[in-house]
């Protein structure tokens, strides 16, 4: 992923949503730069309550000091970070809670670490003879460890507390192994790997075989748990697991994936429990063992792996994140290339949820939790389990060294695939959530600063208000127009509009780094606004495209729409040409609600159109129309070689003289960018347009006219503009 400095729009607005610029005090929190030498001098000599360690002071920010001020009984503290790089800060790293196993595998707490000074004083005097030699990793692991901090004593506040100054060098992450330990009699504990399937023989020999040719664990048995094949596949099934030595427990029932792993962990007779979809593809030889090393750690619950698609690197599993929208696979379909938010791809990562596709965990807290919901049958059924593991106090994990395939969803198909099928999902996800209310649209593990409706791990901000890029005029449409699929998704209309959509290359050659526009009428002409281009795996493998790179979000002033009802567009810029596509969607403008119309006397009306009717502005109406009690105006004016065009104030005068009735229209003003073009000798006229589109007070009847009242800063009228005859 590349790295997000504050040239981005989307730090850069985080950044003004959530930090604030007066300072904390620092009552609390003595900054200390760490020498294991002199520790134990150092802690004894302060009288804070906290410590940190960090290479300079004004690399702490407020937050870190308003944590150490509010939080009174914390043993461990840490924050988020970000760095800093030639003078700009980047790479935010939105963190965790607490994760036992993502800190064995690397630092990721960092700098942005506070520690208990009177807790930390006494492991040092503990350990005097030996720390000196220790890095701050090191001591923060010991530190840690001799407290016994726990859930409720370690405490992450997800703001950012340091800005990191940082080398070129990369971060190291590792999967730390454990000892796989024996029992008394020598042997290596039992391993019972339990796979529901039916009809299913093809599969279910691939994966079996899998198991058996390629494990170097001693210890394990297999289990087969089938629901009701046929006659021909149970004898042929049967036959076949007699000769790979597996059990085959056959019980004809109605398709429950709980009941039928229930069953089959009650029939096995080993210390650790894996279970196994019949479409998984066993692919390294030690991956029994890593998963039951981890399994059988105190503090472990459910133990997943990285699963890819079938013969690809696309990941189909690294954990489960329980998002707003529901439990979903972080990073599902991306490619395992380089390093996906701070290694969740590379390194042991604790995680909320882990896919029962793979998923080991001693017996004892299997049964301890009760196993498997019986009444969530076929789906968030082991997200109900890790759930109950989590909330026993347990953490379960992701070990991305192992790497195995799935075949996914092969056995019994997709869970979207009819209208019943969405209402039953529907239905067991209320179940879920209603077990764990605490845990509703909330992921320990999932920063509250990252998106809710997406899997890559992007900014959480109010994308409303983010400019997408500077905006041009053209006075024709770019390219030629090709029949592509288009859609906006999302639309919202305030003092900016914020569009949200794709667009698919259909017959299009492009690349994902190609330049894409969303494209407006304006008057004769276009605007071209930039947009933030998007990956949009869910649209790709609809059309199974190439290119992922597939979805936009465009920011603009709302002025930027110019009609009531306005078409969008959108370009794609690629080698072989410049191609548009128009989305079936308007823009209905009229649904903003219009601004004030005031009443003008007679007296006033007359003062100002007989005393003032100015000729040094250059202007048009470009499109007006008055149907019943609605006026509609858009047009132009400007001043020539007056700087003045930037501050002026423009309200609409219509009147009708037959029947004496006359209204003050307050306009919106426009950016111009035809005029800009036209008049490329005059300055200071790009905010020369204006509309307004309002309902009037009542009809008006007889010869209408109209004038544009032309008002500096304290709005005293300039000029009265006649803009009809």
């Amino acid at each position: 992923m590349g790295m997000m400095t504050t040239d981005d729009p989307i730090y850069r607005e985080w950044i003004r949503e959530h930090e604030s610029e007066k300072s904390c005090s620092d009552d609390a929190l003595e900054i200390i730069r760490y020498d294991a030498s002199s520790l134990k001098t150092i802690l004894s000599n302060s009288d804070k309550k906290y410590v940190m360690f960090c290479e300079e002071e004004s690399l702490v920010s407020d937050a870190a000091y308003k944590a150490a001020l509010e939080i009174e009984d914390a043993i461990f503290i840490y924050g988020d970070s970000d760095e800093v790089r030639d003078g700009k800060r980047c790479h935010p790293f939105f963190k965790p809670d607490w994760s036992p196993d993502t800190f064995r595998s690397f630092f990721y707490m960092g700098h942005a670490s506070i520690y208990n000074r009177e807790k930390l004083l006494a492991v040092v005097e503990k350990f005097e003879d030996t720390i000196a030699t220790k890095s701050q990793y090191e001591l923060t692991a010991i530190y840690l460890e001799e407290t016994q901090a726990g859930r409720e004593e370690i405490v992450h506040v997800p703001e950012i507390f340091y800005h990191e100054r940082v080398s070129n060098d990369v971060c190291k992450y590792t999967c730390p192994r454990y000892e796989l330990p024996k029992k008394a009699d020598g042997t290596y504990p039992k391993a019972s790997i339990v796979i529901p399937s039916k009809d299913n023989p093809k599969i279910l020999k691939q994966c079996v075989d899998s198991i058996v040719h390629l494990s170097t664990y001693p210890n394990y048995e297999i289990i087969v748990v089938d629901n009701g094949s046929n006659e021909e596949n149970r004898q042929w099934i049967s036959q076949y697991l007699k000769e790979m030595g597996a059990e085959y427990l056959y019980q004809p029932m109605e398709f429950n994936f709980s009941k039928m792993c229930n069953d089959g962990v009650a029939k096995s007779t080993g210390d650790v429990v894996i279970l196994l979809n019949d479409d998984i593809l066993i692919s390294q030889a030690d991956w029994l063992e890593i998963m039951v090393e981890q399994a059988l750690q105190e503090h472990t619950g459910a133990v997943g792996v990285k699963l890819y698609y079938p013969d690809s690197k696309k990941i189909q599993h690294i954990g489960v994140v329980n998002l707003e929208v529901g439990p979903s696979h972080a990073f599902s379909l991306e490619e395992d290339e380089g390093d996906l938010y701070f290694g969740r791809n590379i390194a042991t990562y604790n995680s909320l949820i882990v896919t029962a596709a793979c998923l080991a965990v001693t017996r004892q807290k299997y049964e301890e939790v009760g196993g498997l919901d019986e009444d969530l049958r076929i789906a968030y059924n082991d997200v109900d389990f890790c759930l109950n593991l989590y909330e026993k106090g347990y953490y379960n994990v992701v070990r991305n060294d192992v790497q195995l395939f799935h075949y996914e969803s092969i056995s019994r198909g997709t869970d979207n695939a009819s209208e019943a099928k969405k209402q039953r999902l529907l239905m067991e996800q209320e179940r879920l959530y209603s077990k764990h209310e605490n845990l509703r649209e909330h992921d320990p593990f999932y920063n509250d600063n990252l998106v809710q409706d997406r899997l890559d791990f992007a900014i959480k901000v109010d994308e409303t208000k983010i400019r997408t890029g500077a905006v041009r005029w053209l006075s024709q449409l770019p390219g030629t127009q090709q029949n592509m699929p288009i859609s906006v998704d999302k639309l919202i209309i305030d003092e900016n509009v914020y569009l949200k959509g794709w667009l698919c290359s259909g017959n299009v050659d492009w690349d994902d780094n190609a330049p894409m526009y969303v494209l407006l009428p304006y008057g004769p002409n276009f605007l071209e606004i930039p947009v933030k281009k998007e990956k949009r795996l869910d649209v790709q493998s609809i059309f199974q495209t190439e290119s992922s790179n597939l979805g936009f979000v465009c920011v603009f002033p709302r002025e930027y729409l110019m009609y009531p009802d306005t078409l969008v567009g959108v370009a794609i810029h690629t080698e072989a040409g410049v191609f548009h596509q128009w989305s079936p969607l308007q823009i209905q403008v009229d649904e903003v609600e219009h601004p004030p119309v005031s009443t003008v006397s007679k007296q006033e009306y007359e003062q100002l159109v007989s005393s003032d009717v100015s000729q040094d502005y250059l202007s048009a109406v470009d499109r007006w129309f008055l149907s019943g009690d609605r006026l509609f105006v858009n047009g132009w004016a400007f001043k020539k070689n007056e700087k003045n065009n930037l501050k002026i104030h423009y309200d609409v005068l219509v009147a009708s003289e037959d029947e004496f009735v006359s209204y003050r229209i307050p306009v919106r003003k426009r950016e111009r960018f035809d005029l800009a073009a036209k008049f490329a000798d005059q300055n200071y006229i790009l905010f020369s347009g204006f509309e307004a589109d309002v309902n009037l007070p009542e009809k008006l009847h007889g010869d209408v006219k109209l004038y544009l009242q032309v008002e500096d800063m304290e709005q005293q009228t300039i000029s009265v503009v006649k803009l009809t005859e």
